[in-house]
C-alpha cells in the first residue's frame, strides 16, 4: 500500500490568497482527502508543516529539517503531497534541489489541485 505525507507552509507574505486557502491546518485536511480519493494511506507521522515561515528560507525551517531527516533514515514514506510547489521553497534553484533530494530518498512529489481533489472550479462572472 501507499503511504502519503505532506508537507505544508504558509508565509507571513501572502496577502494575495485568501486565510483559508493558505492556512496549514486547510492543507493539511485537503492534503488527507486528496489522499483518500487515490487510497493512499495517509500516515500522521509524515505530516510536516512550517507556519509562518519564508519560502526564501531553506536552513530555518523546522519542519522541512525533520522531512529531510525522516527521508534519511528507513521510512515507508512513498508520496509526499503539497497544495503547490511553491509550498517547498520560493528559491527555483534551492526547491529543484530539495524535489531531486526527496526523489533520491524515493519520495514522489504530488501537488494537490482542485481539479484532483474533485471539485469543479469556475470562472467568476461578471455582471456590468
Amino acid at each position: 500500500m501507499v503511504t502519503a505525507g505532506c508537507y505544508a507552509r504558509k508565509s507571513t507574505d501572502e496577502g494575495d490568497k485568501a486565510a483559508d486557502a493558505k492556512s496549514c491546518a486547510r492543507q493539511i485536511a485537503r492534503a488527507k482527502e486528496f489522499a483518500a480519493k487515490r487510497g493512499w494511506r495517509f500516515d500522521e507521522r509524515y505530516v510536516f508543516s512550517d507556519d509562518g515561515v519564508s519560502g526564501a528560507e531553506f536552513k530555518n525551517r523546522p519542519s522541512l529539517n525533520a522531512l529531510l531527516s525522516a527521508v534519511k533514515e528507513t521510512h515507508r514514506l512513498n508520496i509526499l503531497i503539497v497544495s503547490e510547489q511553491s509550498r517547498l521553497g520560493r528559491d527555483t534553484i534551492r526547491t529543484l534541489a530539495l524535489i531531486q533530494a526527496l526523489n533520491d530518498s524515493g519520495v514522489k512529489i504530488r501537488r494537490m489541485t482542485a481539479a484532483s481533489l474533485g471539485w469543479t472550479v469556475r470562472a467568476p462572472s461578471f455582471v456590468s
